[in-house]
């Protein structure tokens, strides 16, 4: 599991800085699937936020439902390793 959390740090740096948890917030809330794929990332590795792993997953799912690639890729990723869901194979791969 290790290498999720380097992709998830990686894909966090590459984002841009200067957002206060509130603003990335509401932004999520106003519809940003980078803001959503932030908290998300966030949520799950309990980096800034207190770990959730099912209100990252959440968010992530929510990136991924409006296109976002890097959405897509982590919600497979939980969906593969029952990280903030069951583990389902065959959704990993969708």
């Amino acid at each position: 599991m290790a290498w999720l959390e380097v992709d998830a740090k990686r894909t966090l740096s590459a984002l841009p800085n200067g957002s206060s948890v509130e603003d990335l917030s509401a932004a999520a809330r106003n519809g940003d699937p980078r803001a959503k794929l932030s908290l998300g990332l966030m949520r799950l590795l309990g980096s800034g936020l207190p770990k959730d792993e099912k209100a990252g997953f959440e968010w992530l799912s929510q990136a991924a439902r409006q296109g976002d690639p890097a959405g897509c890729y982590f919600t497979g990723l939980c969906h593969k390793l029952g990280l903030g869901t069951s583990a389902d194979a065959h959704a990993a791969q969708t």
